[in-house]
């Protein structure tokens, strides 16, 4: 029977869980153990099949394989279709890919970017206005910071998100002032963050206190300094106009007549003007570029999304030192990230309080389904299963993502609190859905995904324990633990529903939900 009576004390576990990994250094050989641990952040999950992959090709060469990947397509909807429902077919390939696709790495770090460069299908109600965006971030995911930066800037889709697009220049006798929107949010969530940062990602302070990045009046200056963008013209449009009506694929185009060619202030003081909307993109997203928080603001974050929601400061810097020293290039700082010391040292070790992250629900379906083999049709339901959970695919409820990459949780035992991205979503009620969804694969049925029981049912339970241990916890599965499923699966009265408690028991536990 389904366990439903173990959700008490799996929630429990999951709700007091703040032992989030730790890391100690990886031998010269790839182990199994390492390369699973290792591939649950440089893909959806680890597989059979790709843990011999790291095991032989060891972790830096599968790194410049996953470089080379082909990429994952996205299907292409009819256009001007609203609503949720013609976003479907892009949310189900999105678990295809993740289940199956070959560039897993690449789709990690587009997924990543997608958090920090948030648009949102709440306010670009047609896909074909999304499905531009989510093509760019998979393309830039391996080049260069500015690069994203700038091709982020010039999308509609960020245009029409944060109102760039038809930023008109201000217009005294109207009483109208440009645009600050997506400039707020670039200094904001995009690139320097609102303090001073240290190089290892610590706060700068002034008499005991943070020291704020900028003021209102940099603020205006990057909203005048983007005025006199619009939509790029439709394919069949002769004459593109100032104010060009909605179109999402290719970049937006400038008109200087609709440019504010005064003087603007921008960091640290910079002044620009008298020039056109092209140069005064440029220099003003140079300006930000080089302003010294851009990489350890942007560090952080990707660590946080591929690693550990709560990285030492020297892991920071390690990788700031990086990605300056490689002008931002994304393939050297996602190698710089995935082979660092503290991101590997768990590989051989146990791990230690406050390191990992809680896999948030996208990552905790993916990596549940890919080790059990699963597979995904494109008529799958995943994504109201990740709804359930919090994550309401590329519907984030605001630029401010799922959850804040600032978030703190305290765990039971523990004054200290560990900063922990994931778990502000995390309540009761999501938990318990976790659960449910567990449930459902194991005992039920979710439309679009299968489950082959086969490898498991013809196994003792001791040897049905050591294959789950080994697919879904890398082999580190507690001996009170062990002992608890154990007895469960030894009550069963099927070799079926031992498979099946096995798998559920844990799946729903803090120690599998939380990627250490």
């Amino acid at each position: 029977m389904p366990y439903r009576r173990t959700f008490g004390k799996a929630l429990g576990l999951l709700l007091l869980a703040g032992r989030l990994g730790a890391q100690s250094a990886a031998g010269p050989t790839v182990s199994p153990t390492a390369a699973a641990r290792f591939l649950d952040q440089a893909s959806w999950g680890p597989t059979q099949a790709t843990v011999a992959a790291v095991e032989l090709a060891g972790f830096s060469k599968y790194i410049d394989t996953q470089f080379a990947a082909p990429l994952s397509p996205l299907p292409d909807v009819p256009p001007n279709a609203m609503g949720r429902e013609p976003m479907l077919p892009v949310q189900q390939q999105f678990f295809v890919n993740a289940n199956a696709a070959g560039d897993q790495l690449r789709q990690r770090v587009a997924f990543a970017l997608s958090q920090i460069w948030v648009v949102s299908a709440v306010k670009l109600h047609t896909a074909d206005e999304v499905l531009p965006y989510l093509r760019l971030l998979q393309k830039d995911a391996f080049s260069n910071y500015y690069q994203i930066m700038r091709d982020v800037t010039l999308s509609p889709s960020m245009g029409h998100y944060l109102d760039m697009v038809n930023n008109d220049k201000p217009n005294p006798a109207a009483g109208t002032e440009a645009d600050e929107n997506y400039a707020r949010e670039l200094l904001q969530l995009f690139t320097i963050g609102l303090n001073e940062l240290n190089d290892d990602g610590t706060l700068q302070l002034s008499n005991g206190q943070p020291i704020a990045t900028y003021d209102q009046t940099v603020i205006q200056g990057f909203a005048r300094a983007f005025t006199g963008w619009t939509y790029p013209p439709k394919p069949a449009a002769t004459v593109s106009r100032i104010h060009n009506p909605p179109h999402f694929e290719g970049q937006m185009v400038a008109f200087d007549s609709n440019h504010d060619m005064a003087a603007k202030t921008v960091l640290d003081g910079a002044v620009s003007g008298g020039q056109g909307a092209q140069l005064d993109l440029t220099d003003a997203l140079q300006n930000i570029y080089h302003h010294h928080n851009v990489a350890p603001f942007i560090s952080r974050q990707l660590i946080q999304h591929l690693v550990t929601g709560n990285p030492s400061a020297d892991y920071v810097k390690r990788v700031v030192t990086v990605f300056r020293s490689s002008n931002g290039d994304m393939k050297s700082v996602v190698k710089a990230i995935l082979l660092d010391p503290e991101a590997r040292a768990g590989d051989t070790a146990t791990p230690d309080a406050g390191e990992g992250h809680l896999r948030e629900p996208v990552l905790f379906i993916n990596s549940l389904l890919r080790a059990l083999n699963a597979t995904v049709t494109s008529d799958n339901t995943l994504s109201v299963q990740a709804n359930n959970m919090g994550q309401d695919l590329y519907f984030s409820p605001s630029v401010f993502n799922y959850f804040s990459p600032g978030y703190r949780f305290t765990a039971a035992g523990n004054p200290v609190p560990v900063n922990s991205p994931e778990f502000q979503i995390l309540s009761t009620s999501t938990a318990l859905l976790r659960a449910d969804f567990v449930n459902r694969i194991v005992y039920g049925k979710i439309p679009g995904v299968t489950l082959d029981w086969t490898p498991y049912v013809n196994l003792t339970a001791a040897q049905l324990l050591n294959t789950l241990n080994a697919r879904l916890m890398r082999g580190t599965m507690p001996p009170d633990m062990r002992n608890s499923i154990l007895t469960a699966v030894n009550a069963q009265n099927s070799n079926l529903g031992k498979a099946q408690a096995a798998v559920y028991l844990i799946a729903t536990s803090s120690q599998y939900q939380v990627e250490r």
